[in-house]
């Protein structure tokens, strides 16, 4: 068990409370996704053209002089539209309820990640969430032009079209969109409400802090290693080689640490592969995510 100022470090069955930090991070981060994704109305097009329609078909037949003799045509098609509606419903609410319960948990995971009590997993989710919200920003702007120019090129086919079957693309909501900053702002609040969170959190400037110091000079070294072996990298055969090759050659004579990756997958994957290696990486990585 793992210790900061005399409060336990969760680290549930996990070898160190980083690596416990690293999970709860990556879990979180999808659990949130799930829950965006669930709480978009997209899904809920079908159902309002469906009751536009049942508007409509009211609309229409009360409207009409012959009201008694529409009453059960008018009934007939209510009749039949109706279970496609309520079982739309259904799926919203379920859908709903889903997302409500992922919400909660994503809540859950923010608190079990501060009394982890790692730096590392802190800077790792707040950037995660900082991507995630300039990932929305872009999509969001992307859909309000998609929709301008729909717009502009479809005003002869909408003239004579119900506003319930136009097909107009739904804007996602700004609430939406800034759903991580709200995460961001309770996981400040959870951080600064635990015992040394505030502290633990403000000593990630504290470039004395010997982990700190420690790591900046790994980075430095791993840095240093990319360069000068920038085509194929160091090689990653026996595993941990890189960390090894810092040790015996780039590690300040003053320090005795014993690596086998440079903390940073990033940096690793240079240092074993080369250049080209972390490129291709990256470049796959915003092909998916962005």
């Amino acid at each position: 068990m793992y210790y900061y100022l005399d409060n336990p470090r969760f680290q549930l069955w996990f070898y160190s409370p980083n690596i416990c930090a690293s999970f709860l991070c990556m879990t979180t981060l999808a659990l949130l996704g799930i829950y965006l994704y669930l709480i978009e109305d997209k899904y809920d097009v079908a159902g309002r053209v469906l009751l536009g329609r049942i508007g409509n078909c009211i609309l229409k037949k009360l409207t009409s002089r012959r009201l008694a003799l529409l009453l059960e045509p008018l009934a007939s098609q209510r009749l039949a539209l109706l279970p496609q509606a309520r079982c739309l419903c259904y799926i919203h609410l379920i859908r709903r309820f889903i997302a409500f319960i992922l919400l909660l948990l994503v809540l859950a995971g923010e608190y079990l990640l501060a009394i982890t009590y790692s730096r590392g997993g802190y800077l790792a989710f707040l950037s995660g969430l900082g991507l995630m919200w300039l990932f929305l920003i872009s999509r969001h702007q992307k859909t309000l032009f998609r929709a301008s120019r729909e717009s502009l090129h479809s005003r002869d086919r909408l003239a004579g079209a119900s506003p319930c079957t136009t097909g107009m693309p739904r804007i996602p909501l700004c609430f939406t969109r800034d759903i991580p900053l709200f995460l961001g702002l309770s996981f400040f609040l959870v951080l600064f409400s635990i015992s040394g969170g505030a502290k633990r959190f403000s000593s990630m400037a504290e470039t004395s802090d010997g982990s700190i110091r420690n790591r900046l000079i790994l980075w430095e070294g791993m840095a240093a290693m990319t360069a000068d072996n920038w085509l194929s990298g160091a090689g990653s055969e026996p595993y941990g080689e890189a960390g090894r090759l810092f040790s015996a050659w780039y590690q300040p004579s003053e320090m005795n640490e014993s690596y086998t990756t440079a903390v940073c997958d990033y940096l690793t994957i240079s240092a074993e592969r080369g250049i080209f290696a972390i490129f291709a990486y990256l470049g796959i990585v915003f092909a998916v995510f962005w």
